[in-house]
């Protein structure tokens, strides 16, 4: 290390969140903010904690052949949105199987190799984000925040958002400290609402649109609030309810109970419903009352019963079969993931088939190590590349009730 707290790192593998991995030869480990793996850098230590370090790159002395330009001008401004934008297609698929590999292994004990998991990624890859939130700075002007700050970039489009998301935002003048929501729905509209205050304190004011968006997947029309939760890749609704129904369309028939938990305003339900036809039913259970609701409305006229609490203290007021077990459940929590105990009492309901739905690797692998426990075995795994150019991603996971005919 030089006077200047700066390395030679020769860069090896990948880091859940973003980062890639370099070792030192005391056997350390340093995480890399910028780097890929191939790469070797110029890096300025950040943190050393004692058993690993952090460091920042300052210079790339021979890059990775995944390394490309960053496409993204917030990004090179210090945005923290684009955070992979210098990695190309094929890269990314690499280190985003290779990240969820390593978490199964290592945290969930699953073993599973790259090549089976089928690697979708959702099209198109920049132009993709139809919702976007925002800070506000000192002088009233919306921005995005900087990597692990509250500092703002303003001015500079990112190219995640599709086209006119953040056209003529700097033109707005908001209340300073605010968060901004924008949202563009399926109608064209885009609704821009300014968010201050927190918890029974939060106030909406719309400045343009009308506040509620109108978002059409299939056939199915949704209608919710901008600030409400919605996938944030135009393609990914369609996208996630063709996975399910193509997983359990022969499994799940007419007649039949199943349950879509932590099911928002019914993206999921919808394909259930159709599955299990109007003599069937779907129970959907949603922690926010007002997503509840505008799923109830959304989905008027479907076998779907929208249930307001948290998953693990409605499930005994679920509807089951006439064999007082539930024939299939789809549960998509949020980041932080469902948890052992909870997953416990899910598979009570002895479901034949899951689909679990994990937007945090690290989180999902935890999840299914308790669905083990609970002696389901993943079948079938798909990788949604739906956040291209940063290290986010969706999986979904198909899990039987026994183990996969390879293991047996």
């Amino acid at each position: 290390m030089n006077d200047t707290g700066e390395l030679t790192l020769t860069v090896t593998r990948p880091a859940h969140g973003g980062d890639s991995i370099a070792n030192l030869e005391d056997g350390r480990i340093v995480f890399v903010t910028g780097a890929l793996p191939g790469d070797t850098v110029t890096a300025k230590i950040t943190q050393d904690s004692g058993r690993f370090l952090r460091a920042d790159v300052v210079d790339v002395i021979k890059a990775s052949p995944w390394r490309v330009p960053q496409s993204c001008p917030a990004a090179v401004a210090g945005a923290g949105c684009c955070d992979l934008g210098f990695l190309s297609a094929e890269g990314e698929k690499w280190l985003k199987t290779e990240v969820l590999v390593d978490q199964l292994r290592r945290i969930g004990k699953i073993q599973v190799a790259a090549e089976e998991i089928d690697y979708v990624p959702l099209q198109p890859h920049t132009g993709w984000r139809t919702r976007m939130r925002f800070g506000v700075d000192a002088t009233g002007q919306a921005g995005i925040r900087k990597r692990q700050s509250h500092a703002l970039v303003t001015g500079i489009e990112c190219t995640q958002a599709v086209p006119g998301l953040m056209a003529g935002l700097d033109k707005y003048r908001f209340t300073p400290g605010a968060e901004v929501i924008v949202a563009m729905d399926t109608e064209g509209e885009r609704h821009t609402v300014e968010e201050t205050g927190r918890g029974r304190n939060r106030r909406h004011k719309v400045h343009k649109g009308s506040g509620t968006a109108t978002q059409q997947v299939g056939s199915t029309t949704f209608t919710l609030p901008a600030t409400g939760f919605w996938q944030a890749h135009q393609a990914a609704p369609e996208a996630y309810q063709e996975q399910v129904r193509a997983w359990l369309s022969g499994h799940v028939s007419e007649g039949m109970t199943v349950w879509d938990l932590y099911g928002g305003v019914g993206l999921l339900a919808a394909p259930l419903a159709d599955l299990v036809g109007d003599s069937g039913r779907v129970e959907s259970v949603e922690l926010d009352s007002k997503s509840a609701k505008y799923g109830a409305q959304s989905l008027s006229g479907k076998p779907v019963t929208f249930r307001t609490g948290r998953v693990e203290n409605m499930l005994n007021v679920l509807a089951r079969n006439p064999q007082g077990s539930v024939d299939a459940i789809v549960l998509d929590p949020p980041r932080k993931g469902a948890g052992a105990k909870v997953i416990a009492k899910i598979a009570e309901a002895n479901p034949t088939h899951v689909v679990h739905v994990g937007c945090d690797p690290a989180t999902l692998a935890r999840d299914l190590a308790a669905w083990t426990q609970a002696g389901y075995y993943p079948q079938q795994w798909t990788l949604f590349n739906a956040f291209p150019g940063t290290h986010h991603m969706e999986t979904f996971v198909l899990l039987r009730r026994q183990r996969p005919m390879m293991e047996s």
